[in-house]
């Protein structure tokens, strides 16, 4: 089984590739070369692809059984969520599900935060969900629906915070 982690030099991207490693055949995904570094230094053979551009998602996800969404964009400048970040995250997604395999699996990964007061009384204040809340339950929505459009298999994860032993 081909596994694709989009994301896998962020912090459960990286956590996840070393717990996979030795289990499936994974191929770490990253956007770009300085990405790569560390994953390449471990000795994992990475495809350096940005998956929001459609040529990109063509070229490097036809070949997996399996594809994990790890990225999330956001302003490199602020951290927060821009229009042009909100673009990038959903075109990730759009492009996964249009671009795998045909009886490919699409595992998102999200936030128990997308629950917010429901679940969790302390994630946000006022009874009112933070930008961060609400851009994961629509990109949680997306996948829902275009990976029914495309007939495809989608899960949502929703985690928590993730401790690993390369992260402090």
């Amino acid at each position: 089984m081909n596994l694709g982690l989009i994301g896998a030099n962020g912090s459960i991207g990286t956590e996840l590739s070393f717990f996979l490693k030795n289990d499936v055949n994974l191929i770490p995904i990253t956007r770009n070369q300085l990405g790569s570094i560390f994953l390449k230094h471990h000795g994992f053979s990475c495809r350096i692809c940005d998956v929001s551009k459609e040529n990109d998602a063509k070229r490097y996800l036809s070949d997996l059984d399996t594809i994990v969404i790890l990225s999330y964009a956001t302003d490199p400048f602020s951290g927060r969520q821009t229009r042009s970040s909100q673009k990038i995250n959903s075109d990730i997604i759009k492009n996964t599900i249009k671009f795998s395999k045909k009886n490919s699996t699409i595992i998102y990964f999200s936030t128990i935060r997308a629950f917010s007061n429901d679940i969790v009384p302390n994630t946000s204040n006022f009874l009112m969900k933070s930008g961060y809340e609400k851009e994961k339950i629509n990109l949680e929505k997306l996948l829902l629906s275009e990976s029914k459009k495309n007939s495809k298999r989608a899960i949502i994860l929703r985690i928590s915070q993730v401790f690993g032993t390369n992260q402090s």
